[in-house]
């Protein structure tokens, strides 16, 4: 895609709710992909290789935005749930 991850959010995407400051991170690639914080964000292409140096993966490419109003570890929980392994963070 080799365009920037957040003219991608910004421009084509419509945005963070509450503006780009109220972004916590992005998951670039679905949810079987690690998430990237927001000081990452702000630079990264959206492609394969500059995704690996920030430690993640491009992955389905379906972007998941997370903001500041997001409790994190909730919504870690709704995303395994999809996956099957709900009783993963039946311990936190």
């Amino acid at each position: 895609m080799s365009i920037p991850l957040k003219e991608l959010i910004e421009r084509h995407a419509g945005g963070v709710t509450g503006g780009w400051d109220n972004l916590l991170a992005i998951i670039p690639g679905g949810s079987s992909t690690p998430l990237i914080p927001k000081s990452v964000c702000d630079d990264v292409m959206m492609d394969f290789d500059a995704l690996i140096e920030a430690q993640t993966a491009l992955g389905t490419a379906a972007v998941i935005v997370i903001d500041k109003s997001v409790c994190t570890p909730g919504g870690a929980t709704v995303s395994l749930s999809r996956e099957g392994v709900e009783g993963a963070l039946l311990c936190l």
